[in-house]
């Protein structure tokens, strides 16, 4: 299946990443800080990635920015996570260059929701371009 991102300073953000998105037979990798995501992404291509919005001295925002700042996160699907789900904070994201927005707590059939528009759609495409 796909390989996964998940941006999290959480440790329990981090093991419901990895029990969760295992099942469905993807491959997750969590990083806790942005140093951690800029070693990963030396080796890393990830075909979603899931960025929490707050981290202690650096933020999902200012991340983002980095992220784009690898080619092969150039087109990748980025998805901002918080708690903060006002619409203030979706406005934003949106504005910074979020792919989408993911309050939590979410449900199983959100996250279903995002892995089918995001990743389900995406290899169909690769498919057909074959």
């Amino acid at each position: 299946m796909a390989t996964i991102l998940a941006i999290d300073d959480s440790g329990l953000m981090q093991a419901f990443w990895v029990r969760i998105l295992s099942r469905s037979q993807h491959t997750v990798v969590t990083v806790s800080s942005g140093d951690e995501m800029r070693a990963a992404l030396t080796t890393l291509h990830p075909q979603l990635i899931f960025l929490d919005l707050s981290f202690p001295g650096e933020n999902g925002f200012e991340l983002l920015q980095q992220l784009r700042g690898y080619s092969q996160c150039l087109d990748i699907p980025v998805i901002a996570v918080s708690g903060y789900a006002g619409e203030d904070t979706r406005q934003a994201c949106r504005e910074a260059g979020f792919t989408d927005f993911l309050a939590k707590p979410f449900s199983l059939a959100e996250l279903r929701s995002i892995l089918t528009r995001y990743i389900e759609n995406l290899t169909q495409l690769r498919a057909l371009t074959r």
